[in-house]
């Protein structure tokens, strides 16, 4: 049926599928915007906030649900060497643990979005929790506004739309 109505048709995504590193690049480019170009403290958060994210997926691609769900001290381990994402069996679609680090070309961007920008964003909204990805004024964001968000972010960057799964297929490519 979803094939019938069209979803689920691998043409969808011809010419979709960028490569991890374009999307890697995209990501950290966008994350160091300077003072110049974004000279509004708080869009200019909200940018490396969002860099990011699209590093942290071109690295480490994993499902929309797990991605949201990262937390501080639960599935996000920092220490001075390195970041460690795991993954409950809950979280992954497998039901098995899953584990990493953050490859070092994206450990720098997400080590100064938990040190600078997430504090500085959640202080704006006088708000206390540990889900990592954050809003404007510290509020859990969710799938649907970080799919929203990195297909559109993709799109200004790169010229093509990426939704957050098709980073999974960029990976497989």
């Amino acid at each position: 049926l979803k094939r019938s109505a069209g979803r689920g048709d691998p043409a969808r995504k011809n010419g979709r599928i960028l490569s991890s590193a374009v999307l890697l690049k995209a990501g950290l480019s966008h994350a160091n915007s300077d003072e110049e170009a974004v000279p509004n403290q708080l869009k200019r958060m909200l940018c490396q906030r969002d860099g990011a994210m699209i590093a942290l997926l071109a690295v480490l691609p994993m499902r929309r649900r797990a991605f949201c769900e990262l937390r501080l001290s639960q599935s996000i381990q920092i220490n001075a060497a390195e970041i460690i994402i795991s993954l409950s069996e809950d979280m992954t679609k497998t039901g098995v643990q899953w584990e990493a680090i953050v490859p070092p070309q994206a450990e720098p961007v997400l080590r100064r979005y938990i040190e600078d920008v997430r504090p500085f964003l959640i202080a704006r909204g006088h708000l206390t929790h540990n889900v990592l990805w954050v809003g404007k004024k510290g509020q859990i964001i969710g799938q649907i506004y970080i799919g929203t968000r990195i297909g559109t972010l993709t799109k200004n960057l790169t010229g093509q739309r990426v939704p957050p799964h098709f980073f999974r297929d960029a990976a497989a490519t």
